[in-house]
C-alpha cells in the first residue's frame, strides 16, 4: 500500500475538478508552478498516480493527463478528505 503525498492530492484536484477532466502536462505545471514545484517531482507523480491508475496520460509529443470516469466519484471524495484533513 503506497501513501499519497500531498502534491498527489494538489494533481489530482487538478484532473479531476477541472471541467474538461483533461488537461496538458504544461498547464498543470503552470498551476503547480505557485508552489515551487520542480517539472521533474510533478513528472514522477504522474507517473506514480498512473501506476496506482488513478489517473491516465497519453504521450504523444505532449503529455496529456485524463481522469478516470470510472472512479471519478471516490477520487472526489478523496479530494475533499484530504482537505478537510488540512484545513484548506
Amino acid at each position: 500500500m503506497q501513501k499519497l503525498h500531498f502534491l498527489d492530492i494538489k494533481i489530482l484536484e487538478y484532473v479531476y475538478l477541472q471541467e474538461s477532466g483533461a488537461s496538458y502536462f504544461s498547464a498543470l505545471e503552470k498551476a503547480m508552478a505557485r508552489m515551487n514545484i520542480k517539472r521533474t517531482a510533478i513528472r514522477n507523480h504522474i507517473d506514480k498516480l498512473e501506476e496506482l491508475g488513478l489517473i491516465k496520460t497519453v504521450r504523444s509529443g505532449v503529455l496529456l493527463v485524463n481522469s478516470v470516469n470510472d472512479i471519478s466519484a471516490n477520487v472526489g471524495n478523496l479530494i475533499k478528505i484530504c482537505k478537510c484533513r488540512w484545513n484548506e
